[in-house]
């Protein structure tokens, strides 16, 4: 990795990884051809055809979210839908209710969950207790919105398992989610650490700060992630704001404003995706006026379409050791759009990318699935 003049390639090396991924990926079509899969999506089309004449004729949706999102959400959503919040920790065996109690409580409401919820602090027992719920909660719809599926597979067979309607948010392992759930769709990720009222109120600061030119990239590290750990390295020798952080307690014992200010202190900012997903970051980046300088494969990630060209930049795996041409590219694009181009970047989030926007497009699904 720190070789930047020779190109140190054993092919025969990446050949024999090929035969490997190949007896992995035919054990997981072997285990996925068991009759159990073929009656889950049985009992789950009997389940929503049950589901679809409760809710069908429902005009007022009682939707519950993750209290998570509690402070990201829009005023204009909560005035189109009926919304409630629910801890973090509901699906633990800790939590203060009873499973019983829990399944009064989402009688006749639409639960959208994240992915984090399901396993609450690695807990297989709030899994289990997950399962329960949606086996038995007869009355209640599950969607759930997993922004993991590019790394825990475990986690997120489950979730499409358990989920009514299941929305991923990565380009990743499509055929093993697709035994476990017939109704799945892409959403991505998204940003929530500020709502719209936050970057309206905080717009000025937006518009006229004096941006540093340096790239900032601070990465949680993860030690599944190894080579995603050596960019960064390699990235952290040249740029004092690309780096990793061993938790990322350092950056969320922060204020929601001084998150903000550190962002809008920037004008470009270096993303490393942990394998091929669309990170939250790239959305941080545009909602606070930067420029999100990106691997070259998001260029056709449909969640970008739309964008303005002036809006990202992409860079090769070449110029991880050429960084600092890749953020010239950068720093020219966001001099050259100035204060319309700040403005313009945040519009298309506060447009197209809140989390807001992500729920509505959900539920859109939602009332298209049961009305068809």
């Amino acid at each position: 990795m720190n070789d930047q003049k020779n190109i140190n390639m054993n092919l025969n090396t990446i050949v024999s990884q090929a035969f490997e991924i190949d007896k992995n990926s035919k054990n997981n079509i072997s285990l996925l051809q068991m009759d159990d899969y073929f009656h889950l999506k049985r009992f789950k089309e009997q389940r929503f055809q049950e589901l679809k004449t409760k809710f069908v004729t429902e005009e007022n949706l009682d939707i519950v979210l993750s209290k998570k999102f509690e402070k990201s959400i829009s005023k204009e959503l909560l005035s189109i839908y009926k919304i409630s919040f629910i801890d973090e920790d509901f699906f633990s065996s800790d939590y203060r209710y009873t499973i019983n109690q829990r399944m009064e409580y989402l009688e006749g409401k639409i639960l959208l969950f994240n992915s984090h919820m399901p396993q609450w602090a690695g807990s297989v027992s709030s899994l289990n207790n997950f399962i329960t719920l949606y086996l038995n909660s007869k009355n209640c719809f599950f969607i759930g919105w997993d922004w993991d599926n590019h790394h825990t597979l475990h986690v997120s067979s489950i979730i499409s398992a358990c989920s009514d309607i299941y929305c991923h948010a990565h380009f990743a392992h499509d055929f093993e989610l697709s035994a476990h759930c017939d109704r799945r769709f892409r959403i991505a990720a998204t940003t929530f650490q500020w709502n719209d009222q936050v970057i309206i109120d905080e717009l000025n600061y937006l518009i006229n700060s004096n941006r540093s030119n340096e790239a900032l990239g601070w990465h949680v590290k993860y030690g599944l992630f190894q080579h995603r750990e050596k960019l960064l390295t390699t990235l952290a020798k040249k740029h004092s704001y690309i780096g990793l952080l061993e938790n990322g307690n350092s950056y969320f014992d922060k204020s929601n404003l001084e998150r903000l200010r550190e962002w809008g202190g920037h004008k470009v900012h270096w993303v490393v995706p942990t394998l091929n997903d669309l990170p939250c970051r790239v959305f941080d980046a545009l909602i606070t006026g930067g420029i999100p300088i990106l691997p070259n494969y998001l260029k056709n990630d449909p969640a970008l379409n739309g964008l303005h060209n002036l809006d990202c930049e992409y860079y090769t795996a070449s110029e991880i050791f050429d960084s600092e041409k890749t953020i010239s590219r950068a720093v020219d694009k966001f001099n050259e759009g100035g204060m319309s181009g700040i403005l313009r970047r945040i519009n298309a989030v506060l447009t197209n990318h809140t989390l807001s926007n992500r729920i509505y497009k959900i539920l859109e699904i939602f009332q298209s699935s049961i009305k068809s």
